[in-house]
């Protein structure tokens, strides 16, 4: 909603999109679902009031994941091989079976 609606807020909006973007308590999800919900279909009232309750909650962007180590070739293990072959002809033939000529 922010990413569509909260142009208006200029270089904030990113901002602010990421402050939202968090696993939240509970509670703080219940503040959210209910400015989303409660202030009809005016959009940018809602953007508006979303960052109200960031500020208000203090909330922050989350912190970027970990990087992980590069992937080096004895990291890759042979798990399991899988062929896929058509039926020989004389199977399908003697199956009763018309061949489709492919």
């Amino acid at each position: 909603m922010v990413r569509q609606h909260g142009v208006f807020l200029g270089e904030a909006q990113d901002l602010l999109a990421a402050r939202l973007n968090a696993p939240y308590a509970v509670r703080i999800q219940r503040e959210i679902r209910a400015v989303m919900t409660g202030l009809g279909s005016d959009e940018r009232a809602k953007v508006t009031a979303l960052a109200e309750v960031a500020d208000r909650q203090g909330l922050t962007p989350p912190p970027p994941p970990p990087l992980l180590p590069p992937i080096e070739s004895s990291d890759i293990y042979l798990v399991c091989w899988t062929a896929i072959s058509p039926e020989p002809a004389e199977a399908v033939e003697s199956s009763g079976m018309t061949q489709v000529p492919a």
